[in-house]
């Protein structure tokens, strides 16, 4: 009766053995298909995120660029508009001048050909000063 209590044991030993190998395969079987679903879930969330923020960046980019060309096409019209206004400005400027010329002259008793030869203005417009004046 001894023998097969001792052989009875062994065969308990061995089946605990391949129990627990079993369970321990089952167990990290287990634990690996949740470990690589957890980080799939994980990754595909940071790669989403990553997605959209590369969006929002991206938006955020072009909406500079869109400020940044729209700022620079304003300077570029206030720059253009500046200069001929001060073109215009000049060229009144030197007109007015002209006519003071041509009226100063006129009192001192200049002839319309000297008037016209200091200031540059022509007969015509030197004749209707001197009727307005």
């Amino acid at each position: 009766m001894h023998y097969f209590i001792k052989n009875d044991l062994k065969l308990n030993q061995t089946v605990i053995k391949k129990t627990r190998l079993i369970m321990s395969k089952e167990i990290t079987k287990y634990l690996n298909e949740s470990i690589r679903g957890d980080f799939q879930e994980s990754f595909k969330k940071a790669l989403d995120r990553d997605r959209s923020e590369f969006a929002t960046e991206m938006s955020y980019e072009n909406s500079l660029k869109y400020y940044r060309d729209l700022n620079n096409v304003i300077d570029t019209a206030f720059d253009d508009g500046l200069e001929q206004g001060l073109e215009q400005g000049l060229e009144q400027g030197e007109y007015n001048n002209q006519i003071k010329t041509a009226l100063a002259l006129h009192q001192s008793g200049s002839s319309v050909e000297f008037i016209q030869e200091i200031t540059g203005l022509g007969s015509d417009q030197i004749n209707k000063l001197i009727k307005n004046a």
